[in-house]
């Protein structure tokens, strides 16, 4: 008698799928941005500001750090990168 064990036979149910486990984060998943975490408005507000610094004509400037304080309001975010950096040399 041939052993039929391992034959599909057509009327038979088919195996549930296992579920999909879910992986624990590790600890480098609290370094991980979201998916959406670019999304934010202040992403495309942070270029736009960008290129509007890029357009501003080169002028020679003796004083960096003067310059950046006195353009705070028209580059917040450079501007704080700037003095932070300009600051920690």
């Amino acid at each position: 008698m041939p052993n039929t064990s391992n034959v599909e036979h057509p009327n038979a149910p088919s195996p549930k799928p296992q579920p999909r486990r879910l992986h624990k984060p590790n600890a480098l998943a609290q370094f991980v941005h979201p998916p959406d975490f670019y999304d934010d408005q202040a992403v495309p507000d942070a270029r736009d500001e960008y290129k509007k610094y890029l357009s501003t004509p080169a002028r020679r400037c003796d004083n960096p750090l003067k310059w950046w304080k006195a353009h705070r309001q028209k580059y917040p975010r450079l501007s704080r990168m700037a003095l932070n950096f300009i600051l920690s040399l």
